[in-house]
Order: C-alpha cells, then sequence, then structure tokens
C-alpha cells in the first residue's frame, strides 16, 4: 500500500496498478491460508486478533499520521 501511494504521488499510474494487483493477491493468499488454518482447529481461530497485532497496528497509524503531519507543514 504505501509503494502505491509512493507511485500516486509520483504520478506512476501502471506502478500503482502494479502495486494494486500484488496486495490483492497477497490478500487473496492469506485469506485462504487464514481459512486452511480455521478450518483446523477453529476454536482456537474464533478468538480475535491477539494483542500483539493490534499493538503494532496501533503504532504503525500513529506513525502514520505523525509523518502526514510532518508532511503537511
Amino acid at each position: 500500500m504505501g509503494a502505491a501511494i509512493w507511485a500516486a504521488f509520483e504520478a506512476r499510474w501502471w506502478l500503482v496498478g502494479l502495486c494494486a494487483i500484488a496486495g490483492g493477491i497477497g490478500y487473496a493468499l492469506s485469506g485462504v491460508r487464514w481459512m486452511r488454518s480455521y478450518r483446523g482447529d477453529p476454536a482456537a481461530h474464533s478468538r480475535g486478533e491477539s494483542v500483539l497485532l493490534l499493538f503494532v497496528l496501533a503504532v504503525l497509524v500513529i506513525a502514520g499520521a505523525a509523518l502526514l503531519l510532518v508532511g503537511a507543514r
């Protein structure tokens, strides 16, 4: 996603499309992987997101917001 955003700012639209295709393929493959894991042990995979994952995502969101604020000046 970061590469696609950068490519959009640089007006490299062919690269935006390529990044979108790569992201879609990665998303689909991770969904297939999760579904196989879930079907193997539904009880272990139905508890929701881990605390570590949520923490990492929160840090990334805060870092992204800080970069946007710094870039806006």
